[in-house]
């Protein structure tokens, strides 16, 4: 009997139904490991490195915690916007990673170059990018090596002990001892990145959402506008109107345009006053009344909550 003529096939066909089955495994393992895409909280410096800076980038990352910590230190590397720098450089490398919550268990191998400014830079975009990206996780125990695995022993930072982010907030040497504190919002001096900066508020109204809006509007010391600036644009005031049910109420000398400075001035209003305990939104008023029209995404009729994304490389703030 004359064998059939599919007989040679079979080898190929079994070869390429094997290499099909393989390319739907891994598709199903890749896509099953991954959370879908969502805004992650990381953390730059500007180039200063006066400050740690956030911007929400939407990333779609791994779901095991090890794998996770990896991306998101590769997504530190790269900035998304302009005027910003990473600190964790091609020499910065994480060794290891693993979570038991709500602890970060990092360590971390640096440079040769590492020194006590890179420091805390490296450290506190580590710390805060972790926290503010990582469901449920509350500190980040860092330990550091350098490159021929000896221990760095911190020279500002006591690595003996976990990590907060209190630990890593801008703050500024000419800011007072004592009081309450707030974080106000201004920007870096390219006028389009947001920086968060915790002040001391002095001589206090005994309202604290008042008087961060006046350190706010007042804008950076002098000493400190070579790398901050204020975010009101030419003509604007900004006058406190009350506090009704979680509502800031703000009065605005005139109505804000839709264009990019009103919208980052709008931005980190929003930012300062719903930072503040007992403040859940904004509402803008001009003469006493609310404002009509939007600015970006924010439809100014109504007040207004906190955004969701900070520094968006999209500028989406929703």
């Amino acid at each position: 009997m004359r064998p059939s003529a599919l007989t040679p096939r079979w080898p190929a066909i079994a070869a390429s139904l094997l290499a099909v089955l393989a390319v739907g495994v891994g598709v199903y393992y890749w896509v099953g490991n991954r959370a879908p895409a969502r805004n992650v909280e990381l953390y730059y410096a500007d180039p200063q490195g006066m400050f740690l800076v956030p911007v929400d980038r939407p990333l779609t990352l791994p779901q095991a915690p090890a794998e996770w910590a990896q991306a998101v230190v590769a997504a530190l590397r790269t900035p998304p916007r302009k005027g910003l720098v990473s600190p964790v450089t091609p020499d910065v490398k994480l060794l290891e990673a693993s979570y038991a919550a709500p602890d970060w268990q990092l360590k971390v191998q640096v440079g040769e170059n590492f020194g006590t400014t890179s420091e805390r830079l490296v450290a506190g975009s580590l710390v805060r990018s972790f926290l503010a990206s990582y469901p449920g996780s509350k500190e980040v125990t860092l330990r550091l090596v350098g490159a021929s695995g000896q221990e760095f022993e911190g020279q500002h930072l006591d690595l003996s002990e976990p990590f907060h982010d209190a630990d890593f907030v801008n703050t500024l040497d000419e800011a007072p001892s004592g009081g309450l504190n707030a974080t106000v919002w201004w920007a870096l001096p390219d006028g389009g990145t947001l920086a968060p900066i915790q002040v001391t508020l002095a001589h206090g109204s005994g309202v604290p959402p008042r008087d961060a809006l006046a350190s706010w509007t007042a804008g950076p010391p002098a000493a400190s506008r070579l790398f901050l600036a204020s975010v009101l644009p030419p003509g604007q005031s900004v006058h406190w109107a009350g506090l009704q049910a979680g509502v800031a109420r703000v009065e605005l000398a005139k109505a804000p345009r839709d264009d990019a400075p009103d919208r980052r001035f709008v931005e980190a209003a929003l930012l300062t006053l719903t930072g503040e305990p007992g403040v859940t939104a904004v509402q803008f008023l001009h003469g006493g009344k609310p404002l009509s029209g939007a600015v970006g995404p924010y439809q100014l009729s109504a007040p207004l909550k906190r955004p969701q994304a900070v520094n968006s490389p999209t500028g989406d703030a929703s």
